[in-house]
């Protein structure tokens, strides 16, 4: 029973999972947004985790490891999300995830981390900058973002160091995003 919700607490903090209902949320959940996002992001790359995990050999041998191939796939998912839209909003949030899974593809090669508390770091990081906007989503945010970096040591998918490692590298690229954004 408890390996059950370890499964299910990590399938639902996934960042893949989060943008997926974000892209629907900031599409005012348009039918080929909600079911091209779910698809992609969620469907899409489950059956590719899953055949990822039954077919380790081949996918090491593309890219050296399973999770590569799998950010990988998030990042063209994402950018196919990003093309396929002029919506300013819409377009500037999938513009924020482009941003987030570039890195986080590029970042993967140099050393591992954990790109759950990646994702949540990021969205901590940019609604604390916006924090006097938004201040209720700021503080939600951090207490998620602590909440999965906590959820994901106990169930010893990372160690501390890949636990911070994703946490610096998620708010750093995402103040990296505001603050290139804020020159263009």
């Amino acid at each position: 029973m408890v390996e059950r919700w370890r499964i299910a607490f990590a399938i639902l903090t996934h960042p893949a999972v989060i943008q997926a209902g974000w892209i629907s949320y900031w599409s005012r959940w348009k039918v080929g947004w909600v079911i091209s996002s779910w698809g992609l992001l969620v469907g899409v790359a489950g059956l590719l985790y899953v055949w990822a995990r039954q077919a380790p050999r081949d996918i090491s041998f593309l890219l050296g490891s399973e999770r590569r191939f799998l950010l990988l796939w998030h990042l063209f998912a994402t950018a196919g999300l990003w093309s396929a839209t002029a919506e300013p909003l819409l377009h500037y949030w999938l513009s924020f995830f482009l941003w987030l899974s570039f890195w986080g593809f590029l970042l993967h090669w140099w050393k591992e981390y954990s790109f759950h508390v990646y994702g949540w770091a990021a969205l901590a990081c940019f609604y604390l900058f916006y924090g006097g906007t938004y201040p209720e989503v700021a503080g939600l945010f951090v207490v998620f973002a602590i909440g999965v970096a906590y959820l994901r040591y106990v169930q010893g998918a990372h160690t501390l160091e890949e636990i911070a490692r994703g946490a610096g590298w998620g708010a750093g690229a995402s103040f990296l995003f505001i603050l290139f954004r804020s020159f263009t």
